[in-house]
């Protein structure tokens, strides 16, 4: 920013994730230089992409989108057809909370969430009350209080269209209480999710996912003589990692600490070596053999650089 003496005044320092001329999408200048003070990576956005998202947003929560969405939540649960779930799992994506989440566990949320209206004042839930609803606001806003130690509510926020409370994983972590009470400051409409209905469809999203690693696991010749109980414990116990084209998964410096299983892609096994006549050491080698090889012996790498590896 412009300082006293007509040079440059440090007005603030933006973090990771902060907006920068947060008013250009409404034809405003910007009041302040912008300095990158190091290497950044930005996610830059037109003024003509912003008004394209909103028009976007606005056609699919807004007008008949509205009225379509009310439609099909108040279609009970155990009547809704699959188009019907297809079209609100379509018509959800465009909040927040649906759009993260995988394609199969939205469809099978939309098949279990509800429609609930809140005339204005209403309160939703009391502090302490425990957690049994995720609610996304379709219309109007609701204002959160906490109660302070002397009795005095104090406001802390203030949720409109499209943002939620309660998150997802309070639902499935236990008996959570609530730490705000939540008012409708005008008529409201919500999905709301159940912390029962929720927590089943994790849970069986779990089991599928387990059960079909059971059966990829069966198939693999070093695990064909395993249980299938120890299957299971071991499908249950591993966890997916997404490696990038190109990412060195195991690197022959570093004694491997997991053991891996490719469920989708193809990975390379690749021996790299300076010297011509070297040859690839024998596989499996054991922890002694490995740091005498690639710590001590003639393949020694320096400890600063294996420990970016």
């Amino acid at each position: 920013a412009p300082g006293a003496a007509g040079g440059n005044a440090m007005a603030a320092e933006l973090e990771p994730f902060a907006v920068v001329d947060a008013g250009a999408p409404l034809g405003r200048a910007c009041e302040a230089d912008v300095v990158a003070v190091g290497p950044v990576t930005l996610a830059a956005l037109s003024a003509d992409d912003y008004a394209a998202a909103v028009a976007a947003g606005r056609a699919a929560l807004g007008g008949g989108g509205a009225a379509t969405l009310k439609l099909l939540l108040l279609t009970g649960r155990s009547g809704r057809t699959a188009e019907q779930v297809e079209q609100l799992a379509g018509r959800l994506a465009a909040y927040e909370i649906f759009r993260t989440m995988e394609e199969d566990l939205r469809r099978e949320v939309c098949s279990v969430v509800e429609f609930i209206p809140a005339p204005a004042g209403s309160t939703l839930f009391r502090q302490g009350d425990p957690v049994c609803f995720c609610y996304v606001v379709v219309k109007g806003s609701v204002s959160f209080t906490k109660e302070q130690d002397d009795g005095e509510a104090v406001e802390m926020g203030v949720k409109g269209p499209g943002e939620h409370f309660g998150t997802l994983s309070t639902l499935t972590c236990g008996q959570h209480r609530r730490a705000f009470t939540a008012t409708a400051r005008e008529d409201c409409e919500f999905v709301v999710l159940g912390r029962v209905a929720y927590t089943r469809l994790v849970k069986k999203q779990l089991s599928d996912k387990v059960n079909e690693r059971v059966e990829l696991f069966k198939s693999l010749a070093a695990l064909s003589d395993v249980p299938e109980e120890s299957l299971k414990s071991i499908a249950f116990h591993t966890n997916t990692e997404i490696c990038p084209a190109g990412t060195v998964v195991v690197h022959p410096a570093c004694y491997p600490s997991k053991v891996f299983f490719i469920l989708k892609g193809v990975c390379k096994l690749a021996w790299l070596t300076d010297d011509l006549n070297a040859r690839q050491p024998a596989m499996p080698m054991s922890k002694r053999v490995h740091a005498e090889l690639f710590h001590t012996g003639p393949l020694a790498v320096a400890p600063a650089a294996a420990s970016t590896l």
